[in-house]
This record gives C-alpha cells, sequence and structure tokens, in this order.
C-alpha cells in the first residue's frame, strides 16, 4: 500500500523526479489520504464510506491487487467476528496464508498459535473489554503519578474516582 500511495507523491529529496503517468493520473482522480486513515478506510464497510473514500479505496484497489485482496481477506475476517461463525476460520485462515501477502501470513500462523482462544472469541457472546479497559485506565494513573503509584496511593485514586462517580449517579432526592 505505501509503494502505491507513494507513487502519487512526488519526491521531496528529487524535485525533478517526474510521477509516472498512472501516478498523475491516479492522483487527480482522488484525495490522498494517510497511512493510518488509509487502513481505517479498509475497515469501515463500504456502505459508510463517503463517496471520495469509496472513489480513494477503489482507485487504491485497482491499481494494486495484493490491497485489494488484503481488503477482501480483512472485511473478511471482521465479519467472520462480527457473526460469531468461527466455522469461517479455517477457510479463512487457509486463504489468508495463500494470499501470498506477508503481513497477512504472519497474522494467520500467529492465529494459528493461539487457536482455541481466538475460535472461542469468534463463537462466545461475552468480552473481556470491559476488564481489558479497567486494566488500561489503571495502568494510565499509574503512569500518571510519574511511578509515585504505590498500592495505596494508587487504591486511594481508584476508590475515590469511584465514588465521585456514584454520587454523580445517585438521585438528587430519594
Amino acid at each position: 500500500m505505501r509503494r502505491v500511495v507513494n507513487q502519487w507523491r512526488t519526491d521531496p529529496h528529487h524535485p525533478g523526479a517526474q510521477p509516472t503517468a498512472a501516478a498523475v493520473a491516479a492522483k487527480q482522480e482522488v484525495k490522498s489520504y494517510s497511512a493510518h486513515r488509509t487502513r481505517w478506510l479498509f475497515w469501515k464497510p463500504a456502505s459508510d464510506l463517503s463517496v471520495g473514500e469509496a472513489r480513494y479505496v477503489a482507485t487504491l484497489t485497482r491499481l494494486c491487487p495484493q490491497i485489494a485482496t488484503a481488503q477482501t481477506l480483512l472485511r473478511a475476517f471482521c465479519a467472520l467476528l462480527r457473526e460469531r461463525t468461527s466455522a469461517r476460520l479455517d477457510p479463512w485462515l487457509n486463504q489468508c496464508e495463500a494470499s501470498g501477502i506477508l503481513e497477512g501470513v504472519g497474522f494467520a500462523q500467529g492465529i494459528r498459535r493461539d487457536y482455541a482462544a481466538v475460535s472461542a472469541a469468534a463463537t462466545a457472546e461475552w468480552s473481556q473489554g470491559a476488564v481489558e479497559g479497567h486494566v488500561n485506565r489503571l495502568k494510565m494513573l499509574k503512569r500518571q503519578m510519574y511511578g509515585r503509584a504505590g498500592f495505596a496511593l494508587l487504591r486511594r485514586r481508584v476508590l475515590h474516582q469511584a465514588a465521585n462517580a456514584s454520587e454523580v449517579n445517585r438521585p438528587l432526592c430519594t
């Protein structure tokens, strides 16, 4: 993806370098997004993309077949998790490994290493998202205290925050 997107940009180190005709046509055709934004455009369902975003994604997939394959695999994986169908996990892993996309092959191999957990996550209706959110919040509080976060101080801050939250949610009159 980086190679295709970089063709649309002129090289600041070589001001005399001329982009290819395909790159010039593609640049005139669509607005260019950052790599971070482009990644999120591939996650979004096609129905949620604006006209400009859809044109950008279509241009990328037209110029590079590997990007089109990666997008297809990514959307299939999202659908697999959203619909909670672990029966489609094995065929998806085989497709991913056969795609030849290095990152996809590595991702599939990582899933195979922890297959039981991923399969359970694809079928179970519950998740550890809330627990992970609280752990993340505690780590953030600890980082904010610049190493002074002994258990007693961390406990006070967490309990203080919980007390304030309960006061906010408490009805004014009973």
